[in-house]
């Protein structure tokens, strides 16, 4: 999978027992409502049904079972959905740029399942979702991120929270 590392460009993880460069990864933290590094400690291997969706014209493919943050283009509101939902109703994922401070949406498309597959990934925390990058935005200086991860944030955390909420 690819994770966003604390200088601000994709990186890729493939295998477990690969070389990981970065020493930490960019998050949003349910608790905070913030997006924070968090350290590498350890990689995980998920393996099981995935879910390929395409955002923004860049697919990826994220465990059947985890959830993205999505968010309402009327009233801003964000929820953290599951993925495999996205195949049967409309949602639009809530996108972060990589160094200004707003925020970009974009469609979700699910365009693939796999029954098994695996992806490897930095163990992601309770009540976080790790920023998957998927390309640059508009004018090309930053790079565009989703917010994924096993975890659904929206009973405990996202409830009544608007985007513009998430970034100040």
């Amino acid at each position: 999978m690819l994770l966003l590392p604390e200088f601000g460009r994709p990186y890729l993880i493939q295998s477990l027992d690969s070389p990981v460069i970065p020493k930490y990864f960019w998050n949003f933290s349910g608790p905070m409502l913030d997006f924070v590094l968090s350290p590498i400690h350890y990689l995980e291997e998920t393996c099981g049904p995935t879910v390929a969706i395409m955002l923004n014209g860049f697919k990826f493919s994220v465990p059947a079972s985890w959830n993205i943050l999505v968010v309402d283009r009327d009233t801003s509101m964000v929820d953290s959905v599951p993925i495999h939902v996205c195949s049967t109703n409309m949602y639009t994922a809530f996108l972060l740029s990589s160094t200004t401070n707003r925020y970009s949406t974009a469609d979700i498309h699910v365009v693939g399942y796999e029954k098994e597959e695996y992806l490897v990934h930095p163990m992601i925390q309770k009540a976080t979702m790790m920023c998957h990058p998927i390309g640059p935005d508009t004018n090309q200086s930053s790079i565009l991120s989703a917010m994924i991860g096993p975890y659904d944030l929206y009973q405990k955390y996202l409830a009544n929270v608007s985007a513009c909420e998430l970034l100040y």
